[in-house]
């Protein structure tokens, strides 16, 4: 999503466990090539027995984020056999990609 900082990208990786958490980057505006920063920790991690229990388990990977009333929504598959819907304040990412971007 387009930000005044940058791209925001919400996106899911793997750790060597097969563990898929969800993450936050930001990209350049003009050259998106360019990752201008991710944050350390992952904003979205499989806790619930529906993210840690199902066909695939201990995962959550980003269907697609949306803005809506100050909120970012994620949309994210959990353990291959749902999909559920995660909020955060959009203020709470931009005071992050504010703080990146100094």
């Amino acid at each position: 999503m387009k930000t005044s900082y940058g791209w925001l990208l919400f996106y899911h990786g793997a750790d060597h466990r097969r563990v898929y958490r969800i993450g936050v980057a930001l990209l350049d505006l003009r050259a998106p090539q360019k990752v201008l920063a991710r944050a350390e920790e992952p904003v979205l991690e499989p806790e619930e027995a529906y993210e840690r229990e199902g066909q695939v388990p201990n995962v959550v990977f980003t269907c697609g984020a949306v803005e809506r009333d100050g909120r970012y929504i994620v949309y994210y598959g959990a353990a291959d056999t749902v999909i559920a819907a995660a909020t955060v304040a959009q203020e709470e990412i931009l005071e992050w990609a504010a703080s990146v971007t100094r």
